[in-house]
């Protein structure tokens, strides 16, 4: 048989979107994140004969200077904004590799060192703050895989949240609105797949 579908169209067409250039630095600006209320973008800056830095950008003001989050000579990357938008984590990698996750709390400058053995991988996102701001998850490399930890803010305490076989790697974490519950990809070789894991 044959079933019947209704589609409707628009009576007008949609304007069409334009992209906007926002930075024009010498270097390379990427791994934006807009903050929640939307007037802020953190972003790494990587400038000639210098380590990639993590900058915050007004976007309501285009005179107003940029904000360097720390003045650290290590390499920082993956900057995830608070959900109240007061903080920023990161991570710093040390000359020798060593990867550190950081927050820095942004009114009073105050900067933490959460945990130790964090990794990240190219444009992958491996790191993200929980929408009720009580955690972060983060891939953190493990005896023989990388697997998803979280850190609470409430009690400071760091857990294993994923638990993938030897050689496999959960490098891409994103977190559910109601914060019970994370998506994550798992990768090993050529292949990977997307797994939803709750944190309870």
């Amino acid at each position: 048989g044959y079933m019947l579908h209704s589609f409707y169209t628009p009576s007008t067409p949609l304007e069409p979107l334009t992209a906007e250039r926002i930075t024009n630095f010498e270097g390379v600006e990427e791994q934006a994140a807009i903050s929640p209320d939307g007037r802020y973008m953190a972003f790494q800056w990587h400038r000639e004969q210098k380590k990639a830095q993590i900058y915050i950008k007004d976007l309501s003001d285009g005179e107003a200077p940029l904000r360097q989050v720390s003045m650290s000579g290590d390499k920082e990357t993956s900057p995830t904004w608070s959900p109240d938008g007061q903080a920023l984590a990161y991570f710093r990698f040390s000359a020798a590799g060593q990867c550190e996750l950081h927050v820095r709390e942004l009114i009073t400058n105050q900067d933490r060192l959460i945990d130790t053995g964090c990794t990240s991988s190219g444009y992958l996102h491996s790191l993200d703050w929980s929408p009720n701001g009580q955690f972060l998850a983060y891939a953190k490399t493990t005896a023989e895989s990388v697997a998803i930890h979280s850190y609470s803010f409430t009690s400071s305490e760091i857990k294993q949240l994923s638990f993938p076989s030897a050689g496999e790697e959960d490098l891409l974490v994103s977190w559910s609105a109601n914060s019970d519950e994370f998506a994550v990809v798992r990768s090993v070789a050529m292949d990977a797949s997307i797994i939803v894991l709750s944190q309870l």
